[in-house]
C-alpha cells in the first residue's frame, strides 16, 4: 500500500509496480482500519509542519501490529523558528521537522522503542541541512 499526495508520484508507482495499491491521499489525512507489518515514511513528513507529527506517528503506531517497524527520515539541522520552504525540481516545497532528540522521545512517547537514529546525510554546510534515519519498533499492545 502506498500512499502520496502527488498524482504524478502516484502515476509512476502504479505504472512500476501495477498490482500494488495507491492511494491519492495527504498523510495528514489518510488513516486506516487495516493493521501492517511495516510502515516507511522516507523523504515526506519532513514536507509536513511539525506541530502534525506527533498526531500522524500516533496514528501509525496504531496502524503497526505489535512489534511492526517503523522506517522515517526527518530534517537534521533544524531551525527552532519553523518550517521554510525552497525549490527542488522547478517546484516549491514546504520543509519542517522536529529536531532529532525531540523526534526520538516522541516516539518513546507515542510506544515505540528506537532501534536507529543517525544523520545518514550530513548537512554541508550551505541548502543541504541534512537528513536524520530513525528505525522504530512499535512496543505498545
Amino acid at each position: 500500500v502506498g500512499v502520496d499526495g502527488s498524482g504524478l508520484m502516484l502515476d509512476e508507482a502504479r505504472r512500476r509496480l501495477p498490482k500494488h495499491r495507491w492511494i491519492h491521499s495527504l498523510i495528514q489525512e489518510i488513516d486506516f482500519d487495516e493493521e501492517f507489518d511495516a510502515v516507511i515514511c522516507w523523504d515526506s513528513l519532513f514536507h509536513v509542519g511539525r506541530e502534525e507529527w506527533g498526531p500522524i506517528l500516533s496514528r501509525v503506531a496504531r496502524w503497526l501490529k505489535p512489534d511492526g517497524r517503523l522506517m522515517m527520515s526527518s530534517g537534521g539541522i533544524v531551525p527552532d523558528d519553523g518550517g521554510f520552504t525552497d525549490t527542488m525540481f522547478g517546484y516549491e516545497f514546504y520543509y519542517d521537522s522536529l529536531p532529532p532528540d525531540r523526534l526520538l522521545e516522541l516516539l518513546q512517547e507515542i510506544g515505540f522503542r528506537i532501534i536507529l537514529g543517525e544523520m545518514c546525510d550530513p548537512p554541508d554546510g550551505g541548502r543541504n541541512r541534512g537528513k536524520w534515519a530513525t528505525i522504530a519498533v512499535r512496543t505498545m499492545g
